[in-house]
């Protein structure tokens, strides 16, 4: 289950069970902004994993890190009969105003999202 992660090496990985699913949360100053945590549960006899924010650090972003983990959370997801994968990789912004970049990452890997409004302008301006 911890492959799910797709974490670097050198990173800290710690397991919470709950009631109804098992949070993940990942730990590693050298390529986090903060802990990353990702949550498995059971829902309607499907199995889910949701992606909760993920803030890679900027001088290491664009080396596809973020694709190589989101790769190996699919990859780890299919062998554990996980039905659905979700995220909030569009829905907001870092602090200082930077957009999260999620949607470049899952776009590289053929899946796709509806692109809120006021993110479709800053995504048309990237190189294709």
């Amino acid at each position: 289950m911890l492959a799910l992660t797709g974490a670097p090496r050198q990173s800290r990985i710690r397991a919470i069970a709950g009631e109804r699913s098992v949070d993940i949360v990942v730990a590693n100053e050298e390529f986090f902004d903060e802990p990353y945590r990702i949550s498995i549960r059971q829902e309607g006899g499907k199995r889910m994993v949701r992606v909760h924010s993920l803030h890679i650090k900027e001088q290491v972003r664009l080396h596809g890190i973020g694709v190589r983990m989101f790769a190996m959370l699919v990859k780890a997801a299919r062998r554990l009969g996980v039905q659905f994968v979700s995220g909030q990789a569009l829905h907001g912004a870092y602090a200082d105003g930077r957009l999260w970049s999620g949607a470049l990452a899952a776009a590289k890997l053929g899946w796709d999202a509806e692109l809120p409004v006021r993110l479709r302008s800053y995504h048309a301006g990237l190189s294709r």
